[in-house]
């Protein structure tokens, strides 16, 4: 059962990968778009920050519940040293992890940073440097050599 579970959330992780990218795409462009037509931060900034948010603490779930179904991450845990010179067990037992941890971060404060920013152009300024350093690291955290779609 647990197989079969863990490739079941696999598949889903993978599929939202894309949703996670691309709402952290509309809210890197609503940000600069915002920024540079001079609109109101509300709703659009908040609603797309809201957005990303939220597919990124849904795909954190499902990750940390990978973490203890993983065997790469279990290979990696049983014996660090050895899993560090294995790519795809360092990787998926460290690097992954970190990265993508620190972009979750990184929108959170972000999100946080902009709703309270004392005026539009600071919230969406505030919300395009977060979201875009965001999405660079989960681009650097992706393993882009494994199949694009897993279903």
């Amino acid at each position: 059962m647990p197989a079969s579970l863990y490739s079941l959330l696999l598949t889903i992780h993978d599929v939202l990968r894309w949703l996670v990218l691309l709402s952290a795409l509309v809210a890197v462009v609503a940000a600069l778009s915002g920024l540079l037509g001079g609109r109101s931060f509300r709703p659009l900034g908040r609603v797309t920050g809201v957005v990303f948010i939220s597919f990124m603490d849904l795909q954190f779930l499902l990750g940390l519940i990978l973490c203890f179904l993983s065997p790469w991450v279990a290979q990696f845990w049983s014996s660090p040293a050895a899993g560090m010179k294995v790519k795809e067990v360092r990787f998926f037992g460290m690097e992954h992890i970190v990265i993508m941890i620190a972009a979750l971060a990184l929108a959170h404060i972000g999100a946080a940073r902009s709703k309270r920013a004392s005026d539009d152009g600071k919230a969406y300024r505030t919300a395009l440097v977060w979201f875009s350093i965001s999405l660079l690291l989960i681009l650097a955290g992706i393993p882009w050599w494994r199949p694009l779609f897993q279903i």
